[in-house]
């Protein structure tokens, strides 16, 4: 390889680091902004039930036509 290769190469290698540890360092600034939400409390186990109770048989009436 010519000495020109050579330096385009390890040109290239030194713009992605310089690019990858720009990029890890804006990830980080954006953790610190990040705020935790409250957990979603779920539905009670009944009303999901209910709800696939009723779904199910729609599609039941739907596909037994």
């Amino acid at each position: 390889m010519t000495t020109v290769a050579l330096a385009l190469i390890f040109v290239g290698a030194l713009i992605r680091t310089m690019v990858a540890a720009l990029s890890q360092k804006h990830v980080r600034s954006l953790d610190l902004e990040y705020k935790r939400r409250a957990t979603a409390v779920p539905p009670p186990v009944s009303e999901v039930q209910e709800n696939a109770a009723e779904t199910g048989g729609a599609l039941h009436d739907v596909l037994h036509r």
